[in-house]
């Protein structure tokens, strides 16, 4: 954290940065602190719940599966970034697999 601080002590920062744009716009649904699953349609087996005081998580039952589908709000691409945890299966502290399915209708381009 240190050197993180020191970072940001010796880098000039305008204090009244001028703002851009991200072309035709952006979303950004961080639901794990808010619970706010606007943009995102849970099914099957997809539940939210509540962890942690002000935690938030999707639960899958890995044995009828769920599913999460995110919704793009605008008329064109964008690119979407993903990002998930798991929790070990406590029965053999191994931690289930996901999968993300893309329907074949819409293109994709995977940068892993």
């Amino acid at each position: 954290a240190t050197a993180i601080g020191d970072v940001i002590a010796t880098q000039s920062i305008q204090k009244n940065a001028p703002l851009g744009t991200f072309g035709g716009g952006d979303a950004c649904h961080l639901w794990f602190t808010s619970g706010d699953l606007s943009g995102v349609k849970l099914g099957g087996s997809a539940t939210l719940e509540n962890y942690i005081d002000v935690r938030h998580a999707v639960s899958v039952n890995p044995e009828t599966k769920g599913t999460a589908t995110i919704v793009n709000p605008f008329h064109n691409q964008r690119t979407l970034y993903i990002t998930y945890m798991v929790t070990p299966d406590p029965a053999n502290q191994l931690c289930n697999r996901g999968r993300i399915v893309v329907p074949p209708s819409i293109d994709v381009t995977l940068d892993t």
